[in-house]
């Protein structure tokens, strides 16, 4: 027996796949009416719709056989999933890929096996359609042809389940901006025609015009900031999977970062310094690994007046990327552990009316990350010194 070598293509493959979302979800009557019709028309007794991850083929749907996946390692789909075109093996036994198999070996074993890949929108094999039977056998040219359109109509049935997945997810992403603005975003607003209002009305004429300035200027910049985060947000969690990759190096990634944060004037007391060590590395979603930064330390930006944001560690850790970013206070702090532990626990969103407006960019950096399957936390001193440690796949 021989074991398939992995695709070059390897990582995109996977990468599409989670994307469908298909593993382990219950059976479809559309695929199991395919995989019916694929076994009538090759005239065998068994036919899969298999899908192939990092360690195991699994069936989304199956006739003819009994159990639902197996390893990878003995699957006859692994090395259909190397080409873009049928794979035909008339008689496993007589073939070195296959002849020590243990589902060729023994009564019952399979002897025939005709795969089709389904390829991804994006072009990658990512499972297969495949029919086979317990005697060799082949399969004439309208047979072959009628496999492989039945193949197309599964990618279809997988295409349609995406598109309709990113369809809710951003029509969802649309309700969740328009309810952080009414939210998040007019609280801030609202203070800032607070003070217009004053100066309109002259109240004070005593009132120091120069501190009210640059009060004013900040809120607005603060509100214009926080607008454009939100809007970020919104594009990453909409077109999540058209994330753009790039090869990062963290010293030039950093400085580029400091630029940006930099030209938000209300964050003036602050000096942004980096201490993590250079890393160069290939990362697939660079857009939101700059967005969660960024994020963090906007965030942060909003817990006091004045300090020091040290970014402290971008290291590459068995589960992903680990990032550490500290803040010391040089001012009071405007929140509380209290308020950090609802940040790190609670709700995101409008279900938990106790998270200050503040928490917005932690927030929506947290939404990323956890998509990502990974975690942000955020720890509070009381000697003004916050700490907020990320982990994620990128």
């Amino acid at each position: 027996m021989k074991i398939a070598e992995l695709p070059e293509n390897e990582t995109d493959r996977l990468n599409d796949l989670r994307e469908y979302k298909i593993m382990d979800t219950p059976p479809e009557v559309g695929f199991d009416d395919l995989v019916r019709l694929a076994a009538q028309i090759a005239k065998v007794p068994m036919s899969l719709i298999a899908l192939i991850d990092e360690k195991r083929q699994w069936f989304k749907s199956s006739i003819g056989v009994d159990f639902n996946e197996t390893p990878r390692e003995i699957s006859f789909c692994s090395h259909t999933i190397l080409g873009n075109s049928l794979l035909l093996v008339k008689d496993t036994a007589k073939d070195d890929r296959f002849r020590d198999n243990p589902f060729v070996n023994g009564a019952g074993g399979i002897r025939f096996y005709a795969g089709i890949p389904l390829m991804s929108y994006r072009g990658n094999p990512i499972g297969t359609l495949c029919v086979l039977d317990i005697s060799p056998n082949d399969l004439n040219e309208d047979q072959r042809f009628a496999l492989y359109v039945l193949s197309q109509q599964v990618v279809k049935h997988l295409e349609l389940k995406r598109i309709n997945e990113n369809l809710e997810r951003v029509n969802k992403t649309q309700n969740l901006l328009m309810s952080i603005i009414l939210r998040d975003v007019k609280s801030p607003l609202a203070a800032t025609g607070t003070f217009l209002n004053l100066l309109q009305k002259e109240v004070d004429i005593r009132f120091d015009m120069a501190k009210f300035a640059v009060v004013a200027a900040r809120q607005f910049n603060r509100i214009l900031a926080l607008l454009d985060n939100v809007v970020q947000w919104g594009k990453i969690r909409s077109y999540r999977n058209d994330s753009m990759g790039a090869s990062i190096n963290t010293n030039i990634f950093v400085e580029c970062l400091f630029e940006d944060l930099n030209r938000i004037s209300y964050s003036g007391g602050y000096s942004l310094i980096n201490k993590a060590s250079d890393l160069r590395r290939e990362v697939r979603c660079a857009n939101e690994f700059h967005f969660i930064i960024y994020s963090s330390i906007l965030w942060l930006f909003d817990c006091a007046d004045s300090g020091e944001i040290v970014i402290e560690e971008i290291s590459e850790q068995a589960q992903g990327l680990a990032i550490r970013i500290m803040m010391n206070s040089k001012s009071s702090l405007k929140l509380t552990g209290q308020s950090i532990n609802k940040l790190n626990s609670g709700c995101l969103w409008l279900d938990n009316s106790n998270l200050s407006p503040d928490g917005l960019p932690f927030r929506l950096a947290k939404d990323i990350v956890l998509a990502r399957n990974g975690s942000i936390v955020a720890s509070y001193s009381k000697e003004g010194i916050i700490e907020i440690n990320i982990l994620a796949n990128f």
